[in-house]
């Protein structure tokens, strides 16, 4: 028989993820994201356990409870095989979340603000179940989102999910670009805010002077977190030594690695620490290396520069939003995913403070007033992390959405800025930017090359696409390809006798005019682009006039392109673009590079 109804919790989280003490790091930051709102919590932990694990009367499908600091904590145990797929599982979250606010009835009221953390599967099973009229938000950490959404039958639980929450809350900025162009009736919900950061926990040592020869990686030594390219460049590296923190199933391997390589004698891992152990370990440090696969956010090159040191990260999704400023700063570099240790040796040497150029490398500037610029360059890169993610601020902004208000709100005295990106790798640069520009209560105008850029955009910015179909899709007829004409060509030389001649000769003819249609096509692959995009423009320009008056500043990105004569085409049309909205301004446009 279910319980007398009980006095409504204001603030209820639901996670699949919550730490325990056999699973210390298990949805630390759920518990860190709790404790920043800084409100007294209900949280709900579905936790999945696998069934085939327990038998008989021990089963664990009772729930347990206990107070933390954040508020209470119920863990609802949830048998399901490891094999169930991220549906079906969700629906079991949904049944067993049901029967427990089915057993303490007015738990969960249509006055509460119910806060579910993942979509797949707890985000799913609390959309679903509580009441109709309670405000709803959700936050998305997974990092599998692609391959959630990838499945038809996930990818329809998610939007239910989705669509019921008034605010979806991601970590990463390209998980909600994905999110946005995969579930496009809920773009406009859609916002990455990142993650919160203890900064208080955080005390910066002094620049490190001299070459930057201590390193440090911190992680879980596991498949993707990238510590086996961190020991190939500390090889390329003799002077270095390297602190690794963490542990998982890749140590053994690392430590063989390392005897491999000849450097096990300079490498110290020190295994898994408690998060308060961390800061004291950076201090002792001269540079972060942390080269991970993927990161939807990235919290450990983030605690590193908090902490005083420069940071060489790969540019691996989070951290290329995360360490744009201080990237821009010079406090951090990024390197590619999976890097040469060539690549990441030339990282840190290019984070070295100005001291260590050695005789004979004065370049006029005074060593005490470079030092003195560098560590000016460390304190603002620190500022603005807090100002960003520091868990006070950062509280406060998701307390608003809580309440139903905007996250940024703009301000009427603030200038607007408009931003011309010519293609979806431009849009997605200018991430760092717009977030910034947001925060400090700006306006934003986005003008995309095309509609899929604009709907995949920052659901604050104003968004909108100088053409009705995607970059390039009015293409001319493409040429023959020439890298099928090559082998073709090789097959053919391949063959014996006077077929194998006749036949190379007819190839090479074949090559020939791939290549040359190949090099015609791109040419006017450029300036049916160029045409189409000031054309849309014109018309757009026309359309938002109202909204241009307000506009003072122009940024325009043109995506990279390998070949120069494209490059320049993109230039001159980013230029010619600004020069034509511009116009309309009535006065002229500060032009920024990006």
């Amino acid at each position: 028989m279910p319980d007398a109804p009980q006095e409504g919790a204001p603030y209820v989280v639901v996670t699949p993820w919550y730490p325990t003490t056999q699973r210390p790091h298990h949805g630390v930051f759920v518990r860190e994201w709790t404790r920043a709102i800084g409100r007294p919590a209900l949280v709900l932990h579905l936790d999945a356990v696998d069934p085939d694990e327990f038998d008989g009367p021990d089963e664990p499908t009772a729930p347990t409870e206990e107070d933390r600091p954040e508020g209470r904590l119920v863990r609802i145990p949830v048998p399901v095989a490891p094999s169930t797929s991220r549906a079906l599982t969700a629906q079991a979250f949904a049944a067993a979340l049901r029967g427990y606010l089915a057993a303490h009835r007015g738990l969960v009221t249509a006055a509460s603000v119910v806060h579910a953390h993942v979509a797949m599967p707890a985000g799913y099973a609390a959309a679903v179940t509580v009441p109709p009229g309670a405000r709803f938000v959700l936050t998305e950490h997974a990092s599998y989102l692609p391959t959630i959404l990838a499945r038809e039958d996930a990818r329809a639980l998610y939007a239910v999910a989705a669509a019921r929450a008034s605010a979806v809350l991601m970590v990463g900025e390209a998980e909600a670009r994905l999110l946005r162009t995969s579930v496009p009736a809920v773009a406009d919900r859609v916002v990455a805010v990142g993650n919160p950061l203890d900064d208080t926990r955080f005390t910066p040592r002094p620049r490190p002077h001299g070459p930057l020869t201590a390193w440090v990686t911190v992680g879980n030594l596991v498949p993707g977190k990238g510590q086996e390219h961190v020991l190939s460049a500390l090889a390329a590296s003799p002077g270095s030594t390297l602190l690794v923190v963490g542990d998982g199933p890749a140590r053994a391997d690392l430590e063989e690695q390392a005897r491999t390589l000849g450097v096990a004698d300079r490498v110290e891992l020190c295994g898994a620490v408690a998060p308060d152990q961390v800061p004291a370990l950076l201090r002792e440090r001269d540079v972060a290396v942390q080269l991970s696969d993927r990161e939807t956010f990235g919290l450990a090159p983030l605690e590193a520069l908090l902490a005083g040191l420069p940071v060489v990260a790969t540019a691996c999704g989070g951290p290329q939003t995360t360490l744009a400023d201080a990237v821009a700063r010079g406090v951090a570099a990024l390197v590619p995913v999976r890097p040469s240790p060539a690549h990441v040796v030339a990282a840190i040497t290019s984070l070295a403070s100005d001291d260590t150029r050695g005789p004979g490398l004065d370049d006029g500037v005074d060593s005490d007033e470079g030092t003195d610029e560098a560590d000016r360059a460390d304190e603002a890169a620190r500022a603005e992390l807090v100002t960003r993610y520091g868990a006070a601020a950062f509280g406060a902004r998701i307390r608003r959405v809580l309440d139903g208000d905007p996250l940024d709100a703009p301000d009427p005295g603030r200038p607007g800025v408009l931003t011309v990106a010519l293609g979806p790798a431009a849009s997605a640069a200018l991430a760092a930017r717009h977030d910034a520009l947001l925060r400090a209560g700006g306006t934003v105008l986005h003008l995309t090359a095309g509609p899929a850029a604009a709907l995949a955009s920052d659901a604050r910015l104003e968004a909108g696409a100088l053409l009705e179909t995607a970059w390039g899709a009015a293409a001319p007829p493409a040429p023959a390809d020439p890298l099928g004409a090559r082998w073709a060509d090789r097959a053919a030389s391949a063959l014996p006798g006077k077929v194998g001649r006749a036949a190379s000769a007819a190839g090479r003819r074949l090559r020939s005019r791939a290549t040359s249609g190949a090099v015609a096509g791109e040419r006017g692959l450029v300036e049916s682009r160029c045409a189409g995009v000031l054309a849309g423009a014109e018309t757009l320009a026309a359309r938002l006039a109202p909204a241009l008056a307000d506009v003072t500043v122009v940024v325009p990105v043109a995506d990279p392109a390998d070949d120069p004569a494209t490059r320049t085409a993109s230039d001159a049309l980013a230029a010619a673009l600004v020069s034509a909205l511009g116009a309309r301004l009535g006065q002229p446009a500060e032009l920024v590079r990006h």
